[in-house]
């Protein structure tokens, strides 16, 4: 899909941003692209990879225990205070940098040293010591390239030792760990606000640097949930001793297969969430990160961007350099045949380690110091106009168009909501006030995915498309012959401060719905002159194709999530954006279709 990626065609490495390290705040913007690349997507992202100004250095810190609580089941235990901390050296007198907390998930928690292989019913706390060949397993460590780099930039990250939580967080009733995992990262943030403040404990180079205004956090698989909790947990304590989180980003985020109500997934207002989840993914095959996106999409008192990232041929442990050992697809599929993700997958279509850890450093630098660090040169790429640099795709070469897919929703002061979908009145009315209206088509309903209750895995079912992981209402369209058409009619708009017409939609799977190339159709916009331009939505988006894989029913990857689609208002040339009233979607180009679509919306 060309969502950050759109039509970026030809594009070069040498439009990656600086050859030279910059300081925090002072990225440049991204620079055109040459060519032919097309001038609404004029820009590539910076790489976010390169090293910046500042040597790194890490410290492996213990501080001591406390008593973490379970949610659900009412009980306690204690857990390890416990960290590796990434830091710029020689930070100059005055400066104060931002301090991100990153939660591993799920794994073993005793290991042997050699091959990491796990131990099974051995807890952290119980790892044999003196033997030299069984160790207490290091997952925290699993995120050290993308951490370090980041110290480079100007960042202090606190990556945290979960280990305790994983010991006791599977026996039911339980939360899955999301609450004491939100009091560890705010204890670690606690203790670290008073180094800051005096110094000690063998962190005296940070004292009057950490700026706690400017806090970001990352979970990993069950950790996506801690974040969550943490943010929700922040903002209960009184406001003096509240951190300044900006933003969390769920990495293959998941529930440890509970749904613990609704109210555990949102996200405060003016908070960003962004997430990767990998399309091969046996760990979390739910795409739980999509739910939490989801639950928070369109909320009208969001300050905050909703975004997530869908590498194609990622899978949940190769995140994690200490989780590598295994590639959990295997735990989906036993088989290892599945047609994207398994045995039968094409040369080159599954990410080996070095892929994946690649697009962590991407992810992580990119996302924290555009929405933690307010380094400006990334906006770019988060707003969606921009093509990924070739250092984040397995062959080099830029683009690697259709390897990432993607799902944005832009906070109410950056869009203007044309229709959510999200009931019957929507066929004949929409959120401008204007009218809706369909023709041709042969059957038109609208669908809201279950969520699996307790079970999440279970869920997904409701829609034409089965499973449907984008857990939202939604209108599923029909069409037998070609010229159906789905027109929005509404007051005029001024789209001049806006730059993209936006929607999401899936291409359902099952065999004769589609053509196996997948789908494309005319977009409409229409003026009050009654002017109006068409442009093909298949060369604005790789977004349309069918989901690959075999039938997840059968423990197959094919599954349907509804990707983004922007297309640029600056290609329909001729109408007077001033006075837009009106676009359609023209089902002309094939004879059949089944799709599913909703979140009309123009964006900034």
């Amino acid at each position: 899909m060309r969502v950050l990626l759109a039509s970026l065609l030809l594009l070069t490495l040498a439009a990656c941003g600086d050859s030279q390290p910059v300081l925090i705040g002072t990225s440049p913007a991204p620079t055109p692209a040459p060519g032919a690349t097309p001038k609404v997507y004029d820009q590539i992202a910076p790489d976010s990879t390169r090293p910046g100004a500042y040597a790194a250095v890490s410290s492996d810190y213990n501080f001591g225990r406390i008593t973490v609580s379970d949610e659900v089941s009412g009980g306690s235990y204690e857990s390890d205070v416990h960290g590796i901390a990434w830091m710029p050296q020689n930070l100059p007198a005055g400066l104060r940098v931002p301090v991100l907390v990153w939660l591993h998930g799920r794994h073993q928690t005793c290991q042997l040293a050699i091959g990491g292989v796990a131990l099974i019913g051995i807890g952290d706390d119980d790892c044999p010591t003196g033997l030299g060949v069984i160790e207490s397993a290091p997952s925290y460590t699993g995120y050290n390239a993308a951490a370090e780099k980041l110290a480079t930039q100007g960042y202090v990250v606190l990556s945290i030792d979960l280990n305790d939580v994983n010991d006791n967080d599977n026996a039911p009733p339980t939360d899955r760990g999301a609450l004491a995992r939100a009091q560890l990262a705010l204890e670690h943030l606690d203790r670290f606000r008073a180094i800051d403040a005096a110094g000690g404990m063998g962190f005296d180079a940070l004292k009057g640097h950490l700026d706690f205004t400017r806090v970001g956090l990352m979970g990993h698989s069950r950790g996506g949930l801690g974040v969550l909790k943490a943010g929700q947990e922040n903002l209960k304590r009184p406001v003096a001793q509240q951190f300044g989180i900006k933003a969390l980003f769920g990495l293959a985020a998941d529930t440890g297969g509970l749904n613990i109500g609704a109210t555990d997934y949102e996200v405060a207002p003016g908070v960003v969430w962004g997430a990767a989840h990998g399309y091969c993914d046996g760990d979390a095959s739910d795409f739980f990160s999509a739910f939490y996106l989801d639950k928070n999409r369109l909320r009208t008192d969001a300050g905050g961007l909703r975004f997530l990232f869908v590498p194609m041929g990622a899978n949940h442990n190769y995140f994690n350099t200490e989780w590598t050992g295994s590639d959990d697809w295997s735990l989906q599929d036993a088989s290892q045949r599945d047609a994207q993700c398994g045995s039968r997958a094409a040369t080159g279509a599954r990410d080996d380690v070095a892929a994946q850890q690649a697009q962590l450093v991407f992810f992580m630098t990119s996302f924290f110091r555009h929405f933690v660090g307010g380094e400006a040169a990334f906006a770019p790429l988060w707003a969606g106009r921009t093509g990924l640099p070739g250092s984040l795709c397995p062959d080099g070469t830029d683009g690697c168009l259709s390897r990432f897919l993607t799902v944005r929703s832009a906070p109410p002061a950056e869009r203007i909501l044309i229709s959510a979908f999200d009931g019957d009145a929507a066929l004949t009315a929409n959120a401008l006030g204007g009218s809706a209206s369909l023709s041709g088509f042969s059957a038109s309903t609208f669908c809201t995915p279950d969520d699996g209750g307790d079970n999440p895995p279970s869920g997904g079912h409701g829609c034409p498309a089965d499973p449907t992981f984008s857990r939202i209402p939604q209108l599923a369209l029909t069409w037998t012959s070609t010229g159906a058409k789905l027109t929005q009619q509404f007051p005029t708009q001024d789209l001049r401060g806006y730059r993209l017409f936006s929607l999401r939609m899936a291409v359902d799977f099952a065999a004769g719905a589609n053509p196996a190339t997948g789908q494309d159709f005319g977009i409409v916009l229409t003026d009050a002159t009654g002017k109006s331009a068409r442009i093909e939505a298949a060369q604005w988006t790789d977004a349309l194709g069918l989901a690959p894989g075999d039938p997840y029913a059968s423990s197959g990857s094919q599954r349907t999530l509804l990707y983004s689609s922007h297309f640029p208002l600056a290609a329909f040339t001729g109408v007077d954006l001033a006075r837009v009233t009106g676009v359609t979607l023209v089902f002309d180009k094939t004879a059949t279709g089944r799709v599913q679509t909703a979140d009309w919306l123009f964006a900034r």
